[in-house]
This record gives C-alpha cells, structure tokens and sequence, in this order.
C-alpha cells in the first residue's frame, strides 16, 4: 500500500523552534512519513525530534550543498529522495519554522489523482507590499519578465503537495530553471513561473484555501480569529509574528 510523506528542511533551528510543526504533525498527520533533511543540528535537538515523533527520518545535508541556500538545496534533496523512494503517493513538502498543521492534509485531497496543490497568497507580484516578489522577479526574470508576471498571484514556494509523478516532475523543472544555487527568492520566482506558465504537465491543478485551511503560515499573520479549534487567517500578510510558540 502506498504511503504518505511530509518532507522539509531544517538548518541551525534549536528544538523549541521546531517543537510547534512537529507537535502539529504528529497530532494531525498520523497517516504518513516525515523526513527532515537537517544540517547544524545539536545532538539534544536531534535527541528531542527522535523522541517527538515516531515516523521519523533524519538525512544529513550531502556536503556538496552545505553551500547552498537551503531554500533552493532543499529541492535538489526531495528530487533525490523520491528518486529512490517510490513507496509514497502523495507528497507535501513544506517550511517548517513557521507552519504548523491544523488537520490531516492528505485526508481533504485522498481522492485526488495526478494533482498538485500551490498555495496562493491574496496579492500579485506587483503589489506585494513588502515588495520582495517585485525584486525577485526584477533580479532573476528582468523588466520584461516582471511585465508578464505582475498581475499573477504570488505563490508559496514553502507549501506544496501533490501526487509522485508531479511532484517529482516539478522538482526537475525547478532544478532546471533555478541557476543561481545561493540566492534567496529565486525558488519562489520560477515556482510562480513554472505554475503560471503550465510548464509541468498536471491533469489536476488545484488552488488550496490559504486562510482557513489545514496549514497555517505563522509568519505572515496578522488578523486573525480561533474558530472550531483552528486560527483562521485575516489578510494573511503583515509583519512576522509567530503564533503558537
């Protein structure tokens, strides 16, 4: 029977910076597998997340990507991974500092097929009020690619879940198009693209409720009200305020 699988980065966090996800997971994921590929762990953090959850797996950082931007290394891992690990449907991949799980993710999508599910925020890359997507898409794309991009949602490149075959054909077409290993913000920039553009082929593409969902992003909170045991986001971006902790 095929299984489930969370996979995330984790580099230089203490334990109690990672306690809220792997609390949440546990509590809310009993369906699946995590992998965390760390790197500048201490042994009590390691020590911790053994005996925190169960259905655990630790993979070192390979040395050849120590240099790189997790945010962008971190795709090269989950394309090895699943590589060598076609036991699993479906995959979520995810942030990890500032997400935690409000309910079984698999469970919404356990009928879904060749699918993938992105994360829209409520802003386009050109009105992005901190103006991060803006510069992003100015440096790695260029005016001419900002132009065709402004108008399109912003997509989390830190929250995504689909069936193996998707996922892994995204990854690759991440990796072919992220050429910068070491900058930050290029991984969101060429996810929008990729999505935006339909370059990976995906039967079902699937817009996921970004506020009142079964994952909650705590660092782009702001406004926000508990209902039914769940926080449900406001206008879901605003200052960093980590929410849970």
């Amino acid at each position: 029977m095929k299984k489930n699988l969370v996979m995330a980065a984790a580099k230089g966090y203490s334990f109690y910076d990672l306690e809220p996800f792997l609390q949440s997971f546990k509590k809310n994921c009993t369906s699946a597998d995590l992998v965390l590929f760390v790197d500048e762990l201490s042994d009590f953090t390691t020590a911790k997340i053994k005996s925190c959850v169960e259905n655990i797996q630790l993979v070192q950082i390979p040395a050849e990507l120590k240099n790189y931007a997790i945010v962008n290394s971190r795709f090269v891992m989950y394309k090895n991974f699943l590589d060598t690990h076609t036991e699993y449907e479906k995959i979520f991949v995810t942030d990890i500092a500032d997400v935690i799980f409000q309910a079984d993710i698999f469970e919404k999508y356990s009928k879904q097929k060749n699918f993938l599910v992105y994360a829209a925020e409520s802003i386009t890359v050109g009105n992005d009020p901190g103006g991060f997507n803006q510069f992003w898409t100015k440096t790695f794309l260029g005016e001419e690619g900002f132009q065709k991009l402004k108008n399109k949602t912003v997509l989390c490149a830190g929250t995504i879940l689909g069936s193996y075959t998707e996922m892994k054909n995204l990854f690759q077409k991440l990796l072919d198009s992220i050429f910068d290993k070491t900058s930050h913000g290029i991984d969101q920039v060429f996810y929008i693209y990729v999505i935006h553009n339909k370059l990976v082929p995906i039967k079902n593409l699937i817009k996921s409720d970004v506020e009142t969902g079964e994952i909650l992003t705590c660092s782009v909170l702001k406004d926000y009200q508990v209902a039914d045991e769940k926080i449900k986001r406001g206008d879901g971006r605003s200052e960093e305020r980590r929410v849970g902790k």
